[in-house]
């Protein structure tokens, strides 16, 4: 049996080919895989607090895996990581991403990387990016509920400010134009079920996907 907290590792050549679980594991001082994934932050009296990851995506270029849900730590119970974070497949470490999110209960519900690109795109319900809550005297970059991460410049784009009144659940991208889609999205005045930005956010209210052939929202992908 692994001991793994929320998230896991399955390599299907481990044990001569028969496969074999591992946790994620950050085996750095001070506390050396405490949790063995991502978890609740300090004490066993704040345990009951909620943790799900909800989506995954992997780098190959520099072989990270980054992971976004609800949480408070990953790695190590004491690390001050929130809803979004980067696992290192080659040192075997957790670490923050862009210096993290922020908002009421931030939550990513949707990480996506286009094939060849060096973004991230993270949303989800969050406020601002660059920060996390505890984060007092830094100020962060205002996000409504998406942003982009450059994973070789370390900097946020945060697409024109999102979609502050908005709950997004998924996202994918075709060149320049980005789709994500939702509840309560609403901007411009607007409101709908779509978001699509191309340099400004416009909504749809319903999907016609005769409309939109080519659109990676409307094809299954894994991201």
């Amino acid at each position: 049996m692994v001991k793994a907290r929320n998230i896991a590792m399955w390599d299907p050549a481990a044990a001569n080919g028969e496969g074999r679980w591992s946790s994620l594991c950050d085996s750095n001082p001070p506390n050396r895989c405490d949790i063995d994934g991502v978890s609740y932050r300090g004490t066993s009296a704040q345990a009951a607090s909620p943790v799900y990851v909800f989506s995954l995506a992997y780098h190959a270029a520099s072989n990270m895996l980054y992971v976004g849900g609800l949480f408070q730590s990953a790695g190590q119970r004491y690390a001050n990581i929130n809803s979004l974070a980067a696992f290192s497949l080659t040192s075997k470490s957790w670490s923050i991403v862009g210096g993290g999110i922020a908002g009421p209960s931030p939550v990513v519900h949707a990480l996506y990387i286009s094939p060849g690109s060096q973004d991230l795109y993270v949303a989800g319900s969050f406020s601002a990016v660059g920060k996390q809550n505890s984060d007092v005297l830094s100020a962060g970059l205002n996000a409504g509920n998406i942003a982009v991460f450059s994973l070789t410049s370390g900097s946020w784009n945060t697409l024109n400010g999102g979609i502050p009144d908005a709950d997004i659940r998924t996202v994918a991208v075709d060149g320049q134009t980005v789709y994500c889609g939702g509840k309560k999205l609403y901007t411009n005045q607007q409101s709908g079920v779509i978001g699509i930005y191309k340099g400004d956010w416009s909504l749809i209210r319903t999907v016609n996907p005769s409309l939109f052939p080519s659109s990676p929202l409307l094809r299954p992908r894994l991201g």
